[in-house]
């Protein structure tokens, strides 16, 4: 068989090639005679096999190396394992003079971990910077990189590989980088290295870097010793990073003019003598590294702030009760509230006692409110919480004051007379205001305060409030079964609600609330009836035009009320009825029901 040279077609023994026609090589004949093969022949034969190897490994693995999809997949496969020499050997600088190093990988891994989507995004954008995708690939949706379009790794061609191959790689885009601070004179570190800068209208400029996340570090001496600030400098986010320091000139606003006060910073064991309300001082760090106060004489004794940390370049400071004022503050709020109930629960204003000024005069009117329409109140004080971190005091002129926040938890019911008082647990947060006279501290304003978290806790049993008040004697002669018009007009209009639910739902159950089973039983025909008829019914409002009391303690009520009625037959109406109830009340609920329905009748219908 002879292989044509041209086309590999095996042909018999003949001149031509049957398939392209190319003259063949004339046959080698071989000889039956044995010539003995030299060693020089075999060593010949031996350096062309392997050069021939060695060419055709060159070609293979120049070929892969120059392979711009392979390479990408070799890239996202080594960032996938997060292998730091695998990803290194992919990457290259931008800039010659800044150098790749297991840094750069690790953290352009670390990146990739952080961000789930960014390497899925990222391997479209590299795909498309090689050039191997089709013109319809380039415009598919599928490539969803924008986000990541000025990402600082790019893959390029780099050069060539044993002069014959093109080399690509995934170059880190160096940026220059700038550190925002108002603070002049900085000296400045990367990962531990002082680095030169130039200063600018607040920016210092310290070279450039690579991709990458680095430590940077600020320092700066004054007259409050050694200041020093690490943050992470992430270039990976901006082209033109800024790193912000709080090295700022920090503002102190105090809630009092005393003169001789004195700022105190505790960590760097320093004193300033603050001459007003509002002072400047620094540059300090204010990351909360650094805590303080201030301290002041006052006529109660040296006084100071609670310690608190400089976290902002602008904080507040207010002078703090000491250990015997918060004993004499304690002792006017608890007196002020427990008095108050006292006043109240006898509609006395003599019984008020720890309270003055303008909270005076507004107790003593609610007072009179309370006499004049017949509103009462009964209740016990249980607990107060005062939040000692934010109570302050400050002075005004002459005048000294306090502020302390409280939260009350009360058993307690406001009711009109003839209602039952139902004692129901409250919780109330306020913020008292306190003033100082030569007869103490008294209560002299309370404001709505929220997300009080008390430091102390002060309980209250209802034997300490045993005074027997016309209230709490009323409901142990019990006379808390007696129904006011007030109650019985809440009972019908909850009534009429209730009602119309049950109609348009065919639900009896919906009077348990307001009706006995006796009341409900009697009700339950016509309300199944109407629910048959698909007639639905709508409650306007009701009226009590008569309230009486019977013998065995049970009321008649006598109502006017109105109702839109939906009727598929007759049509759609509003009708006012005329009524008379009986109710009791039900001991076990501590509650007023209705029992009968005596009697109803229409007193006037208006088509619809």
């Amino acid at each position: 068989m002879q292989k044509c040279p041209k086309c590999n077609h095996l042909n018999k023994n003949q001149t031509f090639c049957s398939k392209c026609g190319t003259k063949l090589p004339e046959p080698v004949t071989t000889s039956t005679g044995k010539t003995p093969i030299s060693k020089k022949t075999i060593v010949l034969a031996a350096t062309g096999v392997g050069v021939v190897v060695l060419a055709t490994a060159f070609i293979f693995t120049g070929k892969a190396m120059a392979d711009k999809e392979k390479v990408l997949d070799s890239f996202v496969e080594a960032l996938n394992e997060g292998n730091v020499s695998k990803v290194k050997k992919h990457l290259a600088s931008s800039n010659k003079d800044l150098k790749v190093t297991d840094q750069h990988a690790g953290s352009l891994i670390a990146y990739m971990e952080q961000d789930e989507d960014a390497l899925v995004e990222l391997a479209g954008k590299w795909e498309m910077e090689s050039g191997t995708l089709s013109k319809w690939e380039l415009e598919s949706e599928y490539y969803y990189y924008s986000y990541y379009e000025d990402f600082p790794v790019t893959y390029e061609k780099v050069g060539k590989t044993w002069l014959f191959f093109d080399k690509y790689a995934f170059v880190l885009e160096a940026s220059p980088v700038y550190v925002q601070s108002d603070t002049p004179d900085l000296s400045l570190a990367v990962d531990g290295e002082t680095v030169d800068w130039s200063y600018d209208n607040g920016e210092y400029s310290i070279g450039e870097y690579l991709p990458g996340i680095y430590q940077l570090t600020g320092e700066v001496e004054n007259d409050f010793g050694v200041n020093e600030k690490e943050v992470e400098m992430d270039t990976y986010s901006s082209s033109y990073p800024y790193m912000g320091f709080d090295l700022n000139t920090a503002t102190l606003i105090a809630e009092n003019y005393i003169s001789g006060t004195k700022l105190i910073l505790e960590d760097l064991e320093k004193e300033l003598d603050v001459t007003s309300g509002y002072f400047e001082f620094g540059p300090l760090l204010t990351d909360g590294s650094v805590s303080y106060r201030i301290e002041s004489d006052t006529p109660f004794g040296t006084l100071s702030s609670q310690s608190a940390a400089i976290d902002d370049s602008t904080f507040y400071a207010s002078l703090a009760p000491n250990d015997e004022m918060k004993e004499e503050l304690k002792s006017a709020i608890s007196g002020a509230l427990l008095s108050r109930r006292a006043a109240f629960q006898e509609l006395d204003a003599d019984k008020l006692e720890f309270i003055s000024g303008d909270l005076l005069e507004e107790t003593k009117d609610d007072l009179e409110y309370s006499i004049d329409y017949n509103y009462f109140y009964a209740g016990y004080l249980n607990q107060i919480g005062i939040d000692w971190e934010n109570a302050r005091l400050t002075p005004v002129g002459t005048i000294w004051k306090a502020t302390v926040p409280v939260k009350n938890v009360w058993e307690q019911s406001w009711y009109y007379k003839g209602d039952t008082p139902s004692i129901q647990p409250k919780e109330e947060e306020a913020e008292y205001e306190l003033v100082y006279s030569e007869d103490g501290w008294s209560l002299t304003s309370e404001s709505y305060a929220s997300y009080i978290e008390p430091t102390e806790t002060l309980d209250f049993t209802r034997d300490e409030q045993n005074e027997v008040s016309s209230t709490e004697a009323s409901i142990s002669e019990g006379q808390k079964n007696k129904l006011s018009e007030n109650g019985a007009l809440s009972l019908m209009e909850n009534y009429g609600r209730n009602y119309v639910y049950a109609v348009n739902w065919g639900e009896p159950d919906d009077l348990d609330e307001v009706g006995t089973a006796d009341f409900k039983k009697s009700l339950e025909k016509t309300i199944l009836d109407y629910y048959d008829r698909d007639i639905t019914e709508s409650f306007e409002e009701a009226e009590v035009t008569s309230l009486s009391e019977n013998e065995d303690g049970s009321y008649t009520i006598q109502t006017k009320e109105v109702y839109e009625i939906y009727h598929p037959e007759n049509g759609d109406s509003e009708k006012t009825f005329t009524g008379t109830y009986k109710a009791i009340y039900d001991e076990t609920n501590e509650t007023w029901l209705l029992n009968e329905l005596v009697k109803i009748d229409t007193v006037n219908s208006v088509d619809l």
